[in-house]
C-alpha cells in the first residue's frame, strides 16, 4: 500500500490518497472546483503581507486538493482488489514485541555496486504495521572516506551540501554526494563515488503491549464502540465506503488526537471473507463537510484587512478549526473508500494502546543482490530473523493448479463498465470489457499480459445482430481494440447501439505444472548448500525451476530474500538462493510448456455476466 500524498491542516482535515484510487469522475464537477480555487486564489494575490500570501497560497491548494480527492472517492471501482490486512503479521509471532525483534534482526541494506554505487536502500523483512524510525549517524565507503549522513529535507535547498550522504526516508536509501551540484557539458556524467561498506545508525520502533480490535459488520450501522474515552460510531457503509463518526475526549489536545489518528488503520472485507484494498480516506469535523473553505475565506478577510500576517497563521487556523466543534461532544468524521464492496470493517488503534519503545543501535554492512565480480560462490547475508511465506504451502495444498481447457467458457468472468460522458467537446466515450481468470496458483508464474494470448476473432453487434464492426489489428484508429485483458470501444461512433460483444481469445494454460519435494539431504543433482543458502548448478533460465519456496524444520515455509545469478564469465549462471532462516527442505515449481487454447465468448453489453 504506497502513500503518495498525505495532508493535514493543523488538526482536523486530512486525506490520505493512494496509488491508482482515482477512477472516472465528473468533468463538470472538478471544473467548478477548479475556477472556484481560481477565484480564491485571485483575492489571496491582492494580500500586501508576503508570506501571508504565500501560506494561504499553498492553503488553497492544498483546501481544493482536498475537494477534488472527496469528490473522486465516492466513485465506485471498476474492479475489485484485494491486499492483506497489515496485521497478519501478528499471528507468526508470541507477541508484538517478539515481532518487532525479528523485523530489526532482519533489516537489511542493499547496494547495487554496477549501476547505482551512489545509493544503499534499506530492505525491510516485512511492512512494520506500527510506528517506526530510522536514523543514520555516519557511513563509511569502500575507499576509506568517512561521511556524516544528514536527512534529506524536501522543502530545503540542500544542493549546496557537500561531501555528505543523504538519508531519503520516504524511498529509504542513502544517497553519496561527493561533490556539490553543478550543471555538467552534454554527455558528461559526474564521477561515481565508492559504494558504502559499513553505516552506523539507530532504530527506533514503537511496540504495543495489547491492539485494540474494533469491528462492524453491515448489520451494525449505527453502533457505537468505546475505547479509552474516545468512541467510534459506524454512521454508514455505501457500497465501496464506510463513514465513522469519532468522539474526542472533552480534554483532548492537539498532539493527542494527531498521535491516535496516525496510528489508526481501518480494513474491511467483502462478502467473501478477504480484505479490499483501500483507495483513500478523508477525515474532518462532523457535519461541516466544506467548512475547510469558511475557514480559508475567513483568513483571507483577515489578511485582506491588513489584521492578519504569517506569524498568527496557524494560531488563527487552529482556533477557526476548534470552533467548529461542539464544544460538549467534539467529534470527527473519518471516511474510508476501498476498491470493492464493503461488508465488514475493523479499526485498530495502536495510539490507544499501552506501549514500550526498542531502540537498536545499527552498524551494517551492505550486501549485494547483483555480483559485480562474478563470484563462483555464495555468501551468506548473515540475516536470522524468522519470517515466513504463507502463501507457499498452497503449490502442496491447492488443487487443480491450473484451470482445465475445457472449463475456460464457465471459469472466465466478464464485467461492462460503461463510459461516463464528461460533456467536454470533442471527448469520446469509453466503454470496456473485463476479462476475468479463475484464481489458480497458476496465476503466480503467468503474467496477465501473457495469459491472454492473441484475438482470433472479435466483433460488435446491434440488437438485432448485426455486425457493426469487426476487429482489425492493424487499424490504429479503429474503435474496437483489444488491451490486456480487456476491450474497449467508442459507442458513439457506431450508427446503432452496440450490444453484443462476439469473439475468440487464445488463453494460455500451463497444465503440465511440476511440484517437487526436497530434503536438504536428497537434493537434485547439481544442488548444494552454502550455510543456510542453496545454489544451483550452471544453467539457462529454461533449465531451472520458475520457483524455489524453502521450508524450515517446523515445515514452516520461509520467505524468500532474493536469487542471486553468479558466474557470468563462465557460461550459464549459477543461482544461489537467500532465505529468512535456516531451510530444511525445498519445493520446486516449473510450470512447463504452455498451450494456447481458444476461448469463445459472447458479452451484453448492458449488464455484466
Amino acid at each position: 500500500m504506497e502513500i503518495v500524498r498525505r495532508a493535514s491542516f493543523g488538526l482536523f482535515w486530512m486525506i490520505v490518497f493512494l496509488v491508482g484510487c482515482a477512477e472516472s469522475t465528473s468533468e463538470e464537477k472538478l471544473q467548478a472546483l477548479e475556477e472556484k480555487q481560481k477565484e480564491y486564489q485571485a483575492r489571496i494575490d491582492g494580500i500586501s503581507d508576503e508570506e501571508a500570501r504565500r501560506t494561504l497560497t499553498h492553503l488553497n491548494d492544498m483546501s481544493f486538493w482536498i475537494e477534488r480527492s472527496e469528490l473522486e472517492q465516492k466513485v465506485p471501482p471498476e474492479q475489485v482488489e484485494y491486499e492483506p490486512s497489515a496485521f497478519t503479521i501478528l499471528d507468526d509471532y508470541e507477541n508484538p514485541r517478539d515481532m518487532a525483534e525479528q523485523w530489526a534482526a532482519g533489516l537489511m541494506l542493499v547496494n547495487d555496486v554496477r549501476s547505482r554505487p551512489s545509493e544503499t536502500r534499506v530492505l525491510s523483512p516485512f511492512e512494520y504495521p506500527f510506528e517506526s524510525r530510522l536514523e543514520w549517524r555516519s557511513v563509511t565507503l569502500k575507499d576509506g572516506t568517512a561521511l556524516s549522513v544528514v536527512k534529506r529535507d524536501p522543502f530545503a535547498d540542500q544542493t549546496g551540501l557537500a561531501p555528505i550522504v543523504l538519508w531519503n526516508s520516504a524511498f529509504e536509501r542513502l544517497e553519496t554526494r561527493l561533490e556539490r551540484h553543478r550543471n555538467l557539458p552534454p554527455g558528461q556524467v559526474p564521477a561515481q563515488p565508492a559504494p558504502v561498506v559499513r553505516a552506523r545508525g539507530k532504530l527506533t520502533l514503537k511496540v504495543p503491549e495489547s491492539l485494540p480490535l474494533l469491528a462492524f459488520t453491515t448489520a451494525e450501522v449505527g453502533e457505537t464502540r468505546e475505547v479509552a474515552g474516545w468512541s467510534f460510531t459506524l454512521k454508514q457503509i455505501d457500497g465501496h465506503r464506510a463513514r465513522l463518526i469519532i468522539g474526542l475526549p472533552k480534554d483532548f489536545d492537539q498532539e493527542n488526537v494527531d498521535t491516535v489518528l496516525d496510528s489508526m488503520v481501518v480494513e474491511a472485507s467483502d462478502e467473501s471473507g478477504r480484505f479490499l484494498s483501500r483507495s483513500g480516506s478523508s477525515q474532518g469535523p462532523e457535519g461541516r463537510e466544506g467548512s475547510m473553505l469558511d475557514v480559508l475565506d475567513t483568513l483571507i478577510e483577515a489578511a485582506e484587512a491588513g489584521k492578519l500576517d504569517d506569524q498568527d497563521m496557524q494560531e488563527r487556523l487552529v482556533r477557526e478549526q476548534r470552533n467548529l466543534l461542539d464544544e460538549d461532544h467534539p467529534e470527527l468524521y473519518y471516511e474510508v473508500a476501498f476498491r470493492g464492496m464493503v461488508n465488514r470493517i475493523q479499526l485498530r488503534i495502536p495510539g490507544l494502546a499501552k506501549e514500550s519503545v526498542l531502540t537498536v543501535p545499527l552498524d551494517m554492512t551492505p550486501v549485494q543482490f547483483e555480483v559485480p565480480d562474478n563470484l563462483n560462490g555464495p555468501k551468506p547475508f548473515g540475516v536470522t530473523a524468522r519470517v515466513y511465506d504463507h502463501d507457499a504451502a498452497d503449490w502442496l495444498l491447492n488443487q487443480p493448479l491450473e484451470a482445465r481447457p475445457d472449463e475456460l467458457a464457465s471459469l472466465i468472468t466478464t464485467t461492462f463498465s460503461a463510459g461516463e460522458d464528461i460533456g467536454t467537446p470533442g471527448f469520446e466515450v469509453t466503454d470496456k470489457v473485463y476479462f476475468h481468470f479463475p484464481e489458480r496458483m497458476s496465476n503466480r508464474l503467468v503474467s496477465t499480459f501473457e495469459r491472454f494470448d492473441e484475438v482470433n476473432a472479435l466483433a460488435l453487434l446491434d440488437e438485432s445482430g448485426k455486425v457493426l464492426y469487426e476487429y482489425d489489428p492493424a487499424d490504429r484508429d479503429a474503435p474496437l481494440k483489444f488491451t490486456v485483458d480487456r476491450v474497449e470501444y467508442q459507442p458513439g461512433r457506431f450508427d446503432a447501439p452496440p450490444a453484443r460483444l462476439r469473439g475468440e481469445i487464445d488463453i494460455t494454460l500451463y497444465t503440465n505444472i511440476n511440484v517437487s519435494d526436497y530434503s536438504i539431504d536428497a537434493l537434485p543433482e547439481g544442488y548444494e548448500m552454502h550455510g543456510p543458502v542453496l545454489f544451483g548448478p550452471q544453467a539457462a533460465d529454461n533449465q531451472v525451476p520458475d520457483l524455489v519456496l524453502a521450508y524450515d524444520a517446523e515445515e514452516n515455509y520461509l520467505k524468500k530474500i532474493t536469487t542471486v545469478r553468479h558466474g557470468f564469465d563462465e557460461g550459464w549462471p549459477r543461482r544461489a538462493y537467500h532465505f529468512y532462516g535456516m531451510p530444511e527442505g525445498f519445493v520446486f515449481v516449473s510450470r512447463g510448456t504452455g498451450q494456447k487454447v481458444p476461448y469463445a465468448f459472447q458479452v451484453s453489453l448492458q449488464e455484466s455476466e
